[in-house]
């Protein structure tokens, strides 16, 4: 997906102060979709202001929905929100 891989180009001028790392999909069973949650997940590390995390949120949900998972789309939603 070219959308998915523009977001995990990073912005090498910005100090990290964290490793990049992550664990999949937080709370959610890594289905056919774990690759959506690792894209999103960087683009969260990488940071940003809010308009680059609500892209990466919506991203995050096309992606899955690409995959035929609309239900865990619907449910994960709020749990992004959340956390």
């Amino acid at each position: 997906m070219a959308l998915s891989i523009a977001m995990t180009k990073s912005n090498t001028s910005v100090i990290r102060k964290y490793e990049y790392s992550s664990d999949g999909c937080s709370m959610f069973i890594d289905g056919d979709y774990r690759e959506c949650c690792e894209v999103h997940d960087r683009a969260y590390w990488e940071g940003g202001r809010l308009y680059k995390k609500l892209v990466a949120d919506a991203l995050l949900y096309a992606c899955i929905a690409e995959k035929g998972h609309n239900v865990r789309e619907n449910f994960m939603f709020p749990a992004v929100l959340i956390g």
